[in-house]
């Protein structure tokens, strides 16, 4: 999937946006991040109140080689769209769940924009 399916893909969320991050995007609704795009693969954000229905829906979570070895993060990958689909609205309740933080204008490095979280 392009990340510009992906888009569509979350078109339902309330002001979507995205931005370049870490080789992939981060998806925004209303200013709060709840998905990702990373190697052909969307992934929604999680959190103690929906992380338990995405894995009985078979979803798993991101997860990459650090200096530390393997490392997981609270973004989960669904095995078909319309399950993603399914889950988009526990995402974005996720998202307004989580703590606030105020951010820099985005910063335009090796023609990626990223951006600096400053916790409140």
């Amino acid at each position: 999937m392009t990340v510009d399916e992906a888009a569509e893909l979350l078109s339902s969320a309330p002001g979507l946006t995205r931005r370049a991050m870490f080789g992939g995007f981060s998806f925004y609704s209303e200013g709060k991040i709840f998905a990702i795009w990373h190697e052909a693969a969307v992934f929604l954000k999680g959190d103690e109140e929906s992380i338990p229905g995405y894995l009985e829906s078979g979803a798993e979570p991101f997860t990459y080689l650090g200096d530390r070895g393997l490392m997981t993060m609270r973004y989960y990958r669904f095995p078909t769209s319309a399950l993603l689909i399914e889950h988009l609205d526990d995402a974005l309740d996720t998202a307004k769940r989580a703590p606030r933080e105020e951010t820099e204008e985005p910063q335009e490095v090796n023609g990626d924009y990223f951006v600096r979280s400053i916790n409140a």
